[in-house]
């Protein structure tokens, strides 16, 4: 297991445990058969009380985590993709550059939309064996982590980088310093970072239970961002909020110089989580309970759309298990297998129909979801129930 025993962002020693989930297995060990052993772990949910980032300080290993089971992405690609290309291209300059780093490159896909604007691509993503799908000829991936170490040995091979890209990879990292010291070290003294990670102001005021994931151990707002990147010599130059994965920060970072060098002036004048993020899950909890209570009253069917993480996260917190008859997902390589935990089988999404009501968790976009019942409403048609989740009004939003 890995583990930390002081803040990440500011490294002060007085943290605080929040929450606790007990047993909790690996979202993405999808089991073989429903009988099957699965290794969980208590996720401890801290508090710094120094600077007040909420961090999980003990989780499974690097190994078991992402090597062991690797999910490709861009099944579904962020709407927000062509416009950050765009704009980062333009905050560039507009002109050819040498080399573009995009660290977390899973499947090349974000990567390759930079093909036209640098003269060398190269992509890090431990887990190449499925990276392969949008090389082009000036791309290369490296089956390696980034660290500091790896980013000496890409200086030396390829030069300093014009460009780095970094989605959704930070929230994953246990050691952020040596992170950002390979950061430093392979970025031009003029280049440009682009940063995306999930906003934990938008989770904590929606009491997002199902956003609290093994993998992700760092939960950042934009104040503890910026001590962390001022701490390691870096300044967010400009951010703006995106719809991704429920609501997303991108920041546009460079190397501090000058009169922007760092100062300790953060303070703790920062959200009381207990307050702000307990109390609202635990009634997110209760609703989706007592719903699912009174559709099993009923003798409805109950399925759920989506065997991703959020989706467990969904089961496994809430204990909704119990109440489910199947989990549908689109994807042939989880179809056949069981979710870990709750041990509830995954069958094809055409299965739809034989039950009443389908619970379908939070996306990487809400329009995915609109396009799973847009695609479905003939089960509609036919008396079928479809549950999302965060609408406009309420936590819970039934669409019948």
């Amino acid at each position: 297991f890995m583990k930390k025993n002081n803040c990440r962002v500011c490294c002060g020693n007085e943290i605080n445990l929040v929450l606790e989930f007990d047993n909790i297995p690996n979202s993405m060990d999808l089991r073989e058969d429903d009988n099957s052993n699965h290794t969980t772990i208590n996720l401890p949910v801290m508090q710094c009380q120094s600077c007040g980032f909420v961090f999980i300080n003990e989780t499974f290993s690097e190994n078991e985590l992402y090597t062991e089971h690797y999910a490709e992405t861009s099944t579904y690609p962020p709407n927000h993709i062509d416009s950050l290309v765009k704009r980062t291209i333009s905050m560039m300059g507009n002109k050819q550059l040498e080399l573009c780093v995009d660290i977390g490159s899973n499947n090349g896909y974000f990567l390759e939309k930079f093909s036209s604007y640098f003269d060398t691509l190269l992509g890090v993503e431990p887990g190449s064996i499925y990276s392969t799908n949008y090389l082009s000829n000036n791309m290369s991936i490296v089956d390696e982590y980034f660290n500091s170490s790896l980013a000496i040995d890409i200086v030396h091979k390829h030069g300093l980088s014009d460009l780095i890209t970094c989605r959704h990879v930070i929230e994953h990292i246990n050691e952020l310093d040596d992170f950002f010291d390979g950061i430093n070290y392979l970025l031009n003294d003029h280049g440009l970072l682009v940063l995306e990670v999930p906003d934990f102001n938008i989770i904590m005021n929606r009491g997002d239970f199902m956003s609290i994931w093994e993998q992700h151990i760092n939960y950042f707002e934009l104040q503890t961002l910026k001590i962390l990147l001022g701490r390691n010599g870096l300044l967010i130059e400009s951010h703006e909020c995106v719809s991704n994965g429920g609501g997303s920060l991108v920041l546009f970072v460079r190397k501090m110089r000058g009169d922007n060098l760092y100062k300790n002036n953060y303070s703790n004048d920062f959200n009381d989580l207990h307050a702000s993020f307990v109390s609202k899950m635990e009634h997110n909890i209760n609703k989706i309970q007592s719903l699912m209570y009174d559709f099993s009253s009923q003798g409805k069917i109950v399925v759920m759309y989506g065997a991703g993480n959020k989706g467990n996260m969904l089961v496994n917190l809430s204990g909704i298990g119990q109440y489910l008859y199947k989990v549908l997902d689109d994807n042939s390589n989880k179809q056949g297998q069981f979710l870990p935990g709750s041990s509830i089988p995954i069958a094809l999404s055409s299965e739809l129909l034989d039950s009443d009501v389908c619970i379908i968790p939070p996306m990487t976009e809400s329009t995915i979801v609109d396009k799973i019942i847009k695609k479905n409403m003939n089960y509609i048609s036919q008396g079928g129930i479809f549950v999302r989740f965060f609408g406009v009004d309420d936590f819970i939003e039934i669409v019948s």
